[in-house]
């Protein structure tokens, strides 16, 4: 179950189309439900009551919610936090894997405002970085609670033929 707060599911199809990710074959198949909803549609409990209910009645394996930070326009840092924490509890309780993307401000030195990181099994971070007229996409494990990881951070790639992750680049510079 893929829920968007900020794209229908016909554009975030089609978004990840261009890139070579084709949602189609897995939604006919029923392997994969979208569920689009922007957060100004309804109020916070409103959305996480609903996303509760289609993971009752789908029984996903997976569950991923992008971006939670949309959540935040819908009440209080501290009401999504504990809103978040609650919702957390009982989908990890239904023994469903949840993914959870969130937005951060340029600025925030990757620092979230749920700040609810304590409640992640696995934090991958992405972020953008500036360096000799580039602009670098890279990806690094922050924390993978239980598992052995790599503290080298990749650069990954958006092409038309999909999503790559570089080798590491290991030396000066």
């Amino acid at each position: 179950l893929f829920v968007s707060f900020e794209e229908s599911a016909p554009e975030l199809t089609a978004n990840l189309k261009s890139v070579n990710l084709a949602f189609g074959p897995q939604e006919e198949s029923g392997r994969l439900v979208l569920h689009s909803g922007r957060a100004i549609e309804k109020g916070l409990e409103d959305h996480l009551i609903t996303i509760a209910d289609r993971v009752a009645q789908e029984a996903p394996q997976l569950l991923v919610l992008d971006p939670v930070s949309a959540l935040m326009d819908m009440g209080t840092t501290s009401q999504v936090k504990m809103l978040m924490i609650r919702f957390i509890t009982l989908v990890k309780g239904m023994g469903t894997t949840l993914v959870l993307t969130e937005l951060l401000p340029d600025g925030s030195e990757d620092v979230s405002d749920l700040a609810i990181s304590s409640l992640v099994d696995t934090w991958i971070r992405l972020r953008q970085v500036e360096s000799n007229g580039e602009l670098n996409r890279l990806i690094n494990v922050i924390k993978a609670r239980g598992s052995r990881t790599s503290n080298q951070v990749k650069e990954f790639t958006i092409t038309d033929h999909g999503i790559g992750v570089e080798d590491a680049y290991i030396g000066e510079g």
